[in-house]
């Protein structure tokens, strides 16, 4: 028993010179280690000790987590992918409203309307009726008394008849007035002066939407905002993982559509107080504007159900082939757990 304790102080004794000389105290030597750190010990947590007296650490969940082998965050690609889908709804949506403009003033669409009202504005049969003889008379170009525009009937359509002439002289008179606008119209004959909520206020301001220069200067925009909501779909598709791309350029396609909704919407409702009085006119030229008013409607709805359904669709098949995916990682993760 002696001899044993005498061994115990000497190694004591041993400890505490190497301590002293390694400028340590004895209870730092005798003190239990610190645990490493997060750095000192790179592959986790130490593993747990199990014994008849007990578990000692941390026994591992019964379903490990596999965080480690997740997809690994993209920051910066996502912010690039939601910038380009930003991009493309705000030149998409412009671009919309502009097309709905241009399609709305293009000649296949402004000269019928400008036909409309140029023979409800004048009374056009009935005018003809009134110069029949007049007109029948004459032997080379005849012009009609009291008619707005410098028209006349060519001599071989003279003796066609009424009818004929009042087709010749609303095509002359719609290329006139899509070239001019409502400028061409004579002083005496004009659509009045009213405000821009009257009758003759709003005849005239349809009149000069409907202009040749009025569309160029649309379809001078329809390109530009073309390629850059074009390049900003391409950079959608560069910058999107899997079906997430497709989710984002149909969301983006559906915002795009509600400005042209807005502008059909708020059309309407200039249409509702331009033909407020009930004359011929007025019913015709909220006949024309609300077919007009129609196209961008039209356009917007399309733009926002077919983005809707790309954007559901592709995120069905997203969580269709993710699940088996997943599945595989998982198992694979399980595995290299093991």
């Amino acid at each position: 028993m002696t001899r044993e304790h005498d061994e115990d102080r000497d190694a004591l004794e041993e400890l505490e010179g190497e301590a002293f000389e390694g400028h340590l105290k004895p209870e730092d030597v005798l003190a239990e280690p610190e645990p490493p750190t997060e750095e000192e010990r790179p592959w986790g947590a130490p593993a747990p000790v199990v014994t008849d007296e007990g578990v000692y650490g941390t026994l591992p969940p019964r379903r490990p987590s596999f965080d480690e082998y997740q997809r690994e965050s993209r920051p910066r690609r996502n912010t690039g992918l939601r910038l380009a889908g930003t991009a493309l709804a705000v030149a998409a949506g412009l671009w919309l409203l502009v097309f709905s403009a241009s399609q709305a003033s293009s000649e296949t669409v402004a000269r019928p309307a400008l036909e409309s009202l140029l023979d409800t504005m004048v009374g056009l049969p009935e005018l003809l009726e009134l110069h029949h003889d007049e007109i029948a008379e004459v032997s080379g170009d005849a012009t009609v008394p009291g008619y707005p525009l410098a028209i006349t009937i060519p001599a071989e359509e003279v003796a066609a008849g009424p009818e004929h002439w009042r087709e010749v002289l609303l095509e002359q008179s719609s290329a006139l007035l899509y070239q001019e606008g409502p400028s061409a119209l004579s002083s005496g004959e004009d659509t009045g002066g009213g405000g821009t909520f009257s009758t003759s206020g709003g005849v005239k301001l349809l009149m000069s939407n409907l202009t040749e220069s009025r569309h160029a200067s649309l379809a001078f925009l329809v390109w530009p905002l073309g390629l850059a909501a074009i390049v900003a779909a391409i950079a959608v598709i560069a910058l999107g993982p899997s079906f997430s791309r497709f989710v984002t350029l149909g969301v983006s396609t559906a915002v795009a559509g509600f400005p042209a909704i807005g502008l059909g919407i708020l059309s309407w409702l200039i249409v509702t107080f331009v033909g407020s009085d009930g004359s011929a006119l007025a019913d015709t030229a909220h006949s024309i504007a609300s077919d007009l008013a129609w196209s961008p409607l039209r356009n917007g709805l399309t733009f926002v159900v077919t983005g809707l359904v790309v954007a559901v669709l592709a995120r069905l098949l997203a969580s269709v082939f993710r699940a088996p995916a997943a599945a595989s990682r998982r198992r694979e993760a399980y595995e290299d757990y093991e």
